[in-house]
Order: C-alpha cells, then sequence, then structure tokens
C-alpha cells in the first residue's frame, strides 16, 4: 500500500481561515469573509487562479476539510455540516449538530470529525461521511482536530494552545 503524506494548513489571519488538500491536490481551500458576506474559496498552492466556489451568504465558516478520495469538500455552516464537489457544485447538507466548528476527514475509514457546542454542552463527535452512525467520542472543545488513521488516534488543540492525544 502506498504510504500518503497529508499537508494540513490552518492559517487565522484577520478573517481567513484555510485548510488544504493533501499535496497531491495542489489546491488550497478556504472561507473568505468580507463585507458581511462569506465564500469558500479555492486557488493554485502557488495563490495563483483564485476562484469562488460556494456563495454562502451572510453564513461564517467554522471549519473546512478536504476528502481528495471521495472529491468533496466539507465546511460548517450555522448548525450544519454540509459538503460540496471539489469545484463547489452539488452542495447539500450531511448532518445538523449543535454548533460545529473545527473539523477533519479520515479518509482511511470513511469519517469526518468535528467539534461542537455551546454555552456549557460541548463535544468532539464523528460520523460516516454521508452523516450516518454519528456518536460523540469525547465531551471537550477543540480549536482544531486531525486524525491519524493509520496509528488511529486523533489529534486536537484547545482554546489555551495545548496539543492532546485520544
Amino acid at each position: 500500500m502506498k504510504t500518503q503524506h497529508f499537508v494540513t494548513l490552518l492559517v487565522l489571519v484577520g478573517s481567513l481561515v484555510a485548510t488544504s488538500a493533501p499535496a497531491s491536490a495542489q489546491k488550497i481551500y478556504w472561507h473568505h469573509w468580507e463585507n458581511g458576506s462569506g465564500k469558500i474559496r479555492r486557488a493554485d498552492l502557488d495563490g495563483s487562479n483564485v476562484e469562488n466556489l460556494i456563495d454562502l451568504g451572510s453564513s461564517g465558516v467554522g471549519g473546512i476539510a478536504v476528502d481528495q478520495t471521495g472529491g468533496k469538500i466539507y465546511w460548517t455552516e450555522e448548525q450544519l455540516i454540509r459538503r460540496a464537489n471539489l469545484d463547489g457544485t452539488g452542495a447539500e447538507t450531511v448532518l445538523v449538530s449543535d454548533y460545529p466548528s473545527a473539523l477533519t476527514i479520515d479518509e482511511v475509514n470513511r469519517r469526518i470529525y468535528w467539534a461542537h457546542g455551546f454555552e456549557w454542552t460541548f463535544g468532539l463527535s464523528r460520523a460516516d461521511l454521508d452523516g450516518q452512525n454519528a456518536e460523540i467520542i469525547g465531551e471537550f472543545f477543540p480549536e482544531g482536530i486531525d486524525v491519524d488513521a493509520l496509528a488511529g488516534k486523533i489529534y486536537f488543540i484547545s482554546f489555551h494552545g495545548s496539543i492532546f492525544l485520544c
């Protein structure tokens, strides 16, 4: 089995939140907020060929993840986790969650992981990529998460900058 190398980039500069696909995809996807309107955009890794993929209107995005194998981009939007084809077409709701934020894709086991919470109820959940078999797997609220499917590990970072492993 060929080993795949993934590059995950999380940049927080003003209102820009970016995440990238595996290095083989040669694209970066991000949420851009300007003048009260949100868009999901993509570009080549060198910053050229910027495209607006999805117009979100006044909705914000808490997290973006790319499923290169399935050819989908996933994002959180208000109380939803949504997905579309990598070119922005075919947008659909995958599941409803209590204020989802950070998310990541486990391409090996075909699952999505996300943080969610409001007021005093927080959690880390997972589900199949179609939203089925959702379950809460922890009662904490990470700012960022990633999965090492081959090692069976979940990494997350807290509000205070501490990195945890479970």
